[in-house]
């Protein structure tokens, strides 16, 4: 009930974006999941940038990451040599994942020549500290990525992110 008298009072207010958002898609999503958060974000934002980013076809986290880089480099040119525009990401699901290694990775830093520097990262069900699913056979690169002992999962627990996680 709160949840819904907040979204209610969100719909008659003029809410601008102080940075842009960045969406990152989940595994296997072609942009429909990632496309309806935004179209969600848009019933409560008047006016700011929202761009989605999917990663279908591509089976390694690190050049997801990548693209996430390249993708928010071409829609907000940074004056920043080494970084992207400041943004705040929602990751959903294996984006949450994407939105770190973008950040904080230096092999990804290294690939995309910059990292994501982001203000604030909202996580929907990311499996920061691994997926049990991923333990199954895996189907893809990525799986075994995602799974709480791999060298991905295990290297961004090593230290908190410097931004906020919600």
């Amino acid at each position: 009930g709160e949840a819904k008298a907040e979204l209610k009072a969100l719909a008659v207010k003029e809410v601008k974006l102080r940075r842009p958002v960045v969406i990152l898609a989940g595994l296997g999503d072609v942009g429909l999941h990632a496309g309806r958060c935004r179209g969600e974000l848009r019933k409560y934002i008047d006016s700011g940038e929202i761009v989605v980013v999917t990663f279908f076809g591509i089976d390694d986290l690190r050049r997801c990451a990548v693209k996430a880089i390249e993708r928010t480099e071409k829609e907000f040119v940074s004056a920043q040599a080494d970084e992207t525009v400041e943004v705040d990401v929602i990751g959903i699901s294996m984006g949450g994942v994407v939105a770190r290694l973008a950040a904080e990775d230096e092999e990804v830093m290294k690939l995309a020549g910059r990292r994501l520097k982001i203000h604030r990262l909202y996580t929907l069900a990311s499996p920061l500290q691994g997926a049990k699913l991923a333990e199954l056979p895996a189907l893809s690169r990525v799986h075994t990525q995602l799974r709480k002992d791999s060298e991905v999962i295990v290297g961004l627990n090593r230290q908190e992110p410097p931004y906020e996680v919600v």
